[in-house]
């Protein structure tokens, strides 16, 4: 009888072992993947906040968009909530073709909502696309997909005394403030686990003071 139960004893250790390692890998495993998403949202969202910051940097100033392009548009717009930047537009020195020749063109932004949902800890948010748009003369064409899965888009125009947060033209800034945050879909939550931890979120931003704005008076 002693040896069934010293027998007993040790399968039941030994189950206890085996299943503290195996909750130990599970947990390592959840923390490798939520690690590999983590670094897929901070990669996403530096490689728009980078593109944005090029384009900000190469926004012409009122005189130089009317040289030339003939007009000046220049507008920032938020949501009906006003929670996120919805819009915002900027002339600008663009290449419209890969490798092509520079030119002055207007540029907008829109963030428009893609009908998704994504977890964030614990909470569903609503997901939206980032769109570019370009205009060089003939009006806005075919909008170009710059990011998926934006939670947040912020613009401002900043630096001077008159500046102007919202509407159109702001003709008295110097600086562009903006940032994007991206969130892709999370791994599955362990059995049992609730998901608190928010890793498949990243933030990216930047100030941005054009170089063409140092002549506008």
């Amino acid at each position: 009888m002693l040896t069934v139960l010293d027998h007993l004893t040790a399968v039941v250790a030994g189950t206890i072992v085996l299943m503290a390692l195996l909750a130990i890998q599970t947990r390592d495993r959840v923390e490798v993947v939520e690690g590999t998403i983590s670094d897929v949202a901070r990669r996403q969202a530096g490689s728009v906040a980078d593109a944005l910051a090029q384009e900000f940097d190469n926004a012409l100033s009122e005189p130089m968009a009317r040289a030339a392009l003939g007009r000046y548009r220049c507008r920032l717009a938020r949501d009906a909530a006003g929670e996120r930047t919805a819009l915002v537009e900027v002339p600008a020195y663009v290449r419209t073709v890969q490798g092509g020749a520079v030119s002055a063109a207007h540029v907008q932004y829109r963030l428009v909502a893609d009908g998704r949902t994504v977890a964030v800890g614990r909470q569903a948010v609503p997901s939206y696309r980032l769109l570019r748009e370009v205009d060089t003369g003939s009006g806005y064409r075919a909008a170009t997909v710059v990011a998926e899965s934006v939670v947040d888009f912020d613009v401002k125009f900043r630096g001077r005394a008159s500046e102007v947060f919202t509407g159109g033209p702001p003709l008295r800034f110097t600086e562009v403030e903006f940032q994007v945050v991206v969130a892709v879909p999370p791994p599955r939550a362990a059995p049992g686990r609730t998901r608190t931890r928010e890793t498949n979120r990243a933030r990216a931003g930047f100030t941005v003071r054009p170089a063409n704005f140092a002549t506008d008076a």
